[in-house]
């Protein structure tokens, strides 16, 4: 079986994304920082459950859960739409879980059977008071 810390390890290296006037994460870590502590923008990777689904005669089914915690400030300028900075992030982020060949699976360096974003993407862009995050859930399939 995969060790799981090599699989975390390899999603966080596919958070090194670029966006915008290559703007890029000053920091990204496995260990979550408060908003107002972070160096921004951050992206904060955490771990969540576990899901192991055994079923007679076939491979036990593990499933990984994580997040990514992003914070970003594109509504201090208050010319800007802080939106905008969210929706290029995102667009970054979802591009690096998009294999280079059509119907191929993001397999994290072959670590796992499939890794990809997984349900509601959370956004507060930061509008009233200059400070966003986003929330991105992820699922990660072990072979």
């Amino acid at each position: 079986m995969t060790i799981r810390n090599q699989v975390f390890d390899a999603l966080l290296a596919l958070a090194d994304v670029r966006w915008g006037n290559d703007e890029a994460f000053v920091e990204r870590s496995r260990r979550l920082k408060m908003w107002d502590k972070a160096p921004v923008p951050a992206l904060y990777q955490i771990e969540g459950s576990e899901t192991i689904a055994s079923l007679d005669g076939q491979l036990d089914k593990h499933s990984l859960r994580a997040s990514w915690i992003i914070y970003h400030r594109g509504g201090k300028d208050q010319g800007a739409t802080p939106a905008e900075t969210s929706n290029a992030i995102l667009d970054a982020i979802g591009a690096a879980f998009r294999p280079a060949l059509p119907g191929a699976r993001q397999t994290l360096g072959e670590l796992a059977y499939r890794a990809f974003i997984d349900g509601t993407i959370q956004k507060d862009n930061g509008d009233l008071d200059g400070q966003a995050m986003l929330i991105v859930p992820i699922t990660i399939i072990l072979p």
